[in-house]
């Protein structure tokens, strides 16, 4: 079963009169999710016709929170992604892990030693130093 929109803990979850309460505090990010909303209903009504069902919501937001997005210096982005377990993985601002694509393969590599009991950080923003909002919106 799904989470439950209050269970996911997800900015694009938030009820209407949360979104409005939160427009004055990041409205950037209010805006960027009332978009967001706009286009799955209507690509759904395109595609589907009628008014998507919420579930369809709560499935977007989960599968946006843990997709990664592996990093080419020279291209940016090449490759998202959702990788089992990789979503367990927490962001830091200077990580000691990162994604790597070898072959067919994605590998987590360590960027520096780290100590047996050490966890392991990668970047929820890759190259692109992405803003608390972003990242907010994005992650939850």
């Amino acid at each position: 079963a799904l989470l439950k929109p209050a269970e996911a803990g997800l900015p694009l979850l938030l009820p209407p009169d949360e979104l409005a309460r939160l427009k004055e505090a990041v409205p950037d990010v209010i805006r960027t999710l009332e978009a967001h909303r706009v286009r799955i209903q209507e690509a759904w009504e395109k595609q589907v016709g009628g008014t998507p069902p919420a579930s369809l919501f709560t499935a977007n937001a989960l599968v946006l929170s843990r997709c990664f997005c592996v990093w080419n210096d020279d291209q940016g982005a090449v490759l998202a992604l959702i990788a089992p377990f990789a979503d367990m993985l927490n962001h830091a601002a200077q990580p000691n892990c990162r994604f790597a694509v070898e072959g067919d393969a994605v590998k987590i590599l360590a960027i520096q030693d780290i100590a047996q009991d050490e966890e392991c950080f990668i970047s929820y923003s890759g190259a692109a130093n992405k803003s608390p909002a972003h990242m907010w919106f994005r992650y939850g």
